[in-house]
């Protein structure tokens, strides 16, 4: 039974999408964008790509939800974090390799080929298209 519910009204300035790294395998990777919230603009500030750890490991759910990101939880309600990453940088959190969250792939021989050379190549292939007229810009 729900006893309350906690609103929490916060400006943020992100994009959650994802991006084809293999259109042949249909491979393809969850990002999420948080900009800045520094005082001078995001477009003028440092770009972080968080790749947690793994294999395996989620940067959404680590990364952005645990570890840097900029809501914490008491167990009972949410409040921003005051040492969050996106106060001085913009903070691109990228699901990798493909079978982690909600990156995927339509071919499963890729699950049994995964590893360190695979997830360099897509996170390669990933900044160059990302960084090439797509919603997620230049920094």
């Amino acid at each position: 039974m729900v006893e309350s519910v906690v609103s929490v009204v916060v400006c943020i300035s992100s994009l959650v999408g994802t991006c084809f790294v293999s259109s042949q395998a249909g491979r393809a990777l969850l990002y999420w964008l948080i900009e800045s919230l520094a005082s001078r603009g995001a477009d003028s500030k440092p770009l972080v790509l968080w790749l947690t750890s793994g294999p395996g490991c989620s940067s959404v759910a680590y990364g952005a939800a645990e570890e840097i990101g900029h809501l914490r939880s008491d167990g009972k309600t949410l409040y921003l974090n005051p040492y969050a990453w996106y106060n001085l940088a913009n903070l691109l959190f990228l699901e990798s390799p493909a079978g982690v969250c909600f990156s995927y792939t339509n071919t499963t021989s890729d699950l049994y080929k995964a590893g360190d050379q695979r997830t360099a190549e897509d996170a390669y292939t990933f900044v160059g298209f990302g960084g090439s007229g797509t919603q997620v810009g230049t920094y």
